[in-house]
């Protein structure tokens, strides 16, 4: 059986992600968000791991989340940079929601 990364653990690191982003003024290189978070949210070694492909794979599952955010209106995503919107700013409560509703992406 293969291991996967959970909704619920997806929930935890997009959590990370957007209370880095805010710390961090709102905007930020993804790169940057991905390097602040890595140490803060105690990856498994499943998560570290390279895919096929040679790209780690929690930081491909989070950027590929952030496609959805982005199409939900939680961030912007502009030439490397993810931006904090208005919305966003508050989107804690209903992420976990969001990714259940979504969770066919997964």
């Amino acid at each position: 059986m293969s291991e996967k990364i959970s909704i619920d653990r997806i929930d935890e690191i997009m959590r990370a992600v957007f209370h880095q982003l805010k710390e961090m003024g709102g905007k930020a290189r993804g790169r940057d968000i991905l390097a602040a978070i890595e140490s803060k949210i105690n990856l498994t070694e499943y998560e570290k791991e390279k895919t096929k492909t040679g790209t780690i794979r929690w930081e491909t599952h989070i950027r590929f989340y952030t496609i959805d955010c982005a199409k939900a209106g939680f961030l912007q995503k502009s030439d490397g940079n993810w931006i904090l919107t208005e919305k966003g700013q508050n989107p804690l409560k209903s992420l976990l929601s969001f990714w259940l509703n979504h969770s066919h992406l997964c």
